[in-house]
């Protein structure tokens, strides 16, 4: 007997069919068979997880015992149930609140994340669903069909793709050309002419970059070198850099015709003739002095590790 209560061929009945069964007195011949009967409830329901252990079927309101004989189909086929993922759609038939037999409607696959290694607090969302972090190899359950998937993360721009998930299939979702997050470096410097490095790599400012850090490094003539780690986590970021000179050293001798003759530089007395004095590079106003002598000037530049000065006293 069928639903509708008419009499049906014995190959109406299908695999997965929970029927009621009328035995003669011999117990072993079947009089009837009836899949109308009151006592039999068949619903459609989805987000039910399996634990295997209680033999249950647990959803976010109520939560099924399936029987220890249960049968679970997919496509006619015999599925465990551990096979089966919350996102799969699935036809319960029940007995007095018991799970006999289970189909499943609509199946699933995996979307399986690859190269996400590099993409920084990534975050995966799937359609509608609350996000969760993105991890390398990662698999996702998703009842097969179309989906929107999108990725977030803090060097990367937001990634939003449309992708196909086949029944009992893996969708790898190549995460390689993510496209990565920009910003600009900007530098004032005290200075012009000066070479710019980022991360040892000669540039220009302003720069334009992966969101990251770097360490940023500025080289002039005649200054100290200026460094500074910089964390690049907006659209731009500008670095103020005072460069202090350099206070290069040269040595300076100063001999004399004459001996005993005193040496005055900038008009500080430094000795007597012949001398040396270590002066930082610049240009100095030299005098030499002697009794019964005129006085000698003459100025000198020190540009170099050594200068030297003769002076003739009359």
């Amino acid at each position: 007997i069928d639903e509708q209560g008419r009499s049906v061929a014995y190959g109406g009945v299908e695999m997965g069919d929970l029927v009621m069964v009328e035995l003669d007195k011999d117990g072993e011949t079947a009089r009837s068979i009836d899949y109308s009967d009151g006592t039999i409830e068949t619903r459609e329901l989805t987000g039910l997880k399996v634990d295997t252990a209680k033999k249950r079927l647990v959803g976010e309101d109520e939560s099924f015992d399936y029987g220890e004989k249960a049968m679970f189909l997919y496509e006619e086929e015999k599925i465990s149930p551990k096979d089966l993922e919350p996102c799969d759609l699935l036809e319960l038939k029940m007995v007095d609140e018991v799970v006999w037999s289970v189909e499943v409607l609509e199946y699933h696959g995996y979307i399986e994340v690859e190269n996400a290694k590099n993409i920084k607090d990534g975050e995966f969302q799937l359609d509608e669903e609350e996000a969760v972090p993105l991890e390398e190899g990662m698999k996702v359950a998703a009842r097969a069909g179309q989906h929107e998937v999108m990725v977030k993360g803090s060097n990367i721009e937001t990634r939003k793709d449309t992708i196909f998930v086949e029944a009992g299939e893996d969708f790898t979702y190549d995460l390689s050309k993510a496209q990565e997050k920009l910003g600009v470096i900007i530098v004032n410097a005290n200075v012009t002419d000066y070479k710019l490095y980022i991360n040892g790599a000669a540039a220009e400012s302003p720069a334009v970059l992966s969101m990251g850090e770097y360490d940023v490094v500025i080289l002039k003539n005649g200054y100290t070198e200026w460094s500074q780690h910089v964390k690049l986590d907006k659209e731009s970021i500008t670095i103020n850099a005072e460069l202090q000179r350099d206070m290069q050293y040269g040595t300076l001798t100063v001999t004399a015709d004459t001996d005993g003759a005193w040496v005055y530089i900038n008009g500080e007395e430094y000795g007597v003739a012949p001398m040396q004095v270590n002066l930082p590079y610049g240009s100095y106003n030299v005098q030499v002095e002697k009794d019964g002598y005129d006085t000698f000037r003459q100025s000198v530049t020190i540009q170099s590790s050594t200068a030297s000065l003769h002076a003739t006293l009359q």
